[in-house]
């Protein structure tokens, strides 16, 4: 079983059928601040990754689809997140996905 933790649904593309699976939530990761600096009247922010709200308990035979920064963000400490393997059409647009990456 896979959900979906991002804020868009997912067009999952396999041979010829298309399943789309639904947002069931959101995970985000929460930014630290640093302090900021101004570059010719420009703030520039600086921060790090925090920790991951919105993730839900790990389930067995559960995937839990979130974004590529989250999925790398928490690889060696969650064993069941996985990103989009993005299809894009002629023009480069996403248009779907083939499955999806496990970081390692």
């Amino acid at each position: 079983m896979f959900l979906n933790y991002t804020p868009h649904a997912i067009d999952l593309i396999l041979n010829d059928t298309t399943t789309t699976i639904q947002s069931s939530g959101l995970v985000r990761l929460d930014e630290v601040d640093s302090g900021s600096s101004v570059h010719e009247g420009v703030t520039i922010r600086k921060t790090s990754l925090g920790q991951a709200s919105g993730l839900p308990a790990p389930v067995d035979g559960v995937f839990i689809i979130v974004s590529m920064v989250v999925a790398n963000a928490l690889r060696g400490v969650r064993s069941d997140l996985v990103y989009p393997d993005v299809v894009r059409d002629g023009a480069g647009k996403i248009i779907g996905c083939k499955g999806f990456i496990q970081p390692v």
